[in-house]
């Protein structure tokens, strides 16, 4: 759980850093346009961008008053919008006009809402994933003070999913226990961990603190096992 804490914290971070780059690039579009002017522009050749297999349009205008200027658009540009001798609408700094830009919703806005929009999805899946821990750590305290330590058989060792290449599957104990108020059985399965417990599991009675109002909230106590953590995870 410290680990789901930790990775949401920083996706929730790289996420608000997205947005104050979206912000940033937002206020300097809004900027641009407001000390702008328009004109009419030529496309006059089209350059291969590198990254992508998209092209960059090579715009030529006439400022007012002035000697021809050309400019790259950004990368990108396809299909009909992006043709020798098309014409273009474009913006300008009147006091540099080599700071042009075509005149386009792509151009001007998608770089800001786009990185917006995913700065706003990961702060949110962060802030998700840190409060589910934030959540989950206070029950595991709870139980720990409070929970109703149960004597449960275990059942059998199962692998997990491999959480990263190079790392073996961890394993996870299975144990069961029967409530003798109301005759229900209740299977209870162990944090992830990293050596094979079987060895260890088989030989004891393995305690598992419940919710005594909610048996299937519950830690499992793994300390029996060297080096493994006191307790799970909660489940819900």
């Amino acid at each position: 759980m410290r680990a789901l804490r930790n990775i949401g914290l920083s996706v929730a971070f790289a996420g608000a850093v997205l947005m104050a780059a979206a912000a940033a690039c937002w206020n300097a579009s809004r900027s641009f346009v407001a000390d702008s002017v328009t004109a009419r522009g030529t496309i006059i050749d089209l350059v291969p961008y590198r990254a992508t297999a998209g092209l960059e349009p090579v715009v030529e205008f006439r400022p007012r008053g002035g000697e021809p200027v050309r400019f790259v658009a950004p990368a990108g540009r396809r299909g009909a919008a992006c043709v020798k001798g098309r014409t273009v609408p474009i913006r300008y700094d009147p006091a540099d006009p080599y700071a042009a830009r075509i005149d386009s919703f792509k151009s001007l806005w998608l770089a800001p809402i786009v990185t917006g929009a995913a700065g706003a999805v990961l702060a949110a899946t962060g802030v998700v994933a840190s409060r589910a821990a934030f959540r989950a750590a206070r029950r595991r305290r709870w139980l720990l003070a409070h929970g109703r330590p149960v004597s449960t058989e275990f059942q059998a060792v199962t692998r997990g999913r491999q959480s990263a290449p190079g790392l073996p599957p961890p394993y996870h104990v299975i144990t069961r226990w029967r409530d003798p108020s109301s005759g229900i059985h209740y299977t209870f399965t162990s944090e992830a961990v990293s050596l094979d417990p079987a060895p260890y599991a088989e030989v004891r009675p393995i305690i598992v603190r419940i919710n005594p109002r909610n048996p299937r909230r519950y830690v499992m106590d793994t300390s029996f096992l060297p080096r493994a953590r006191a307790t799970g995870p909660i489940r819900k």
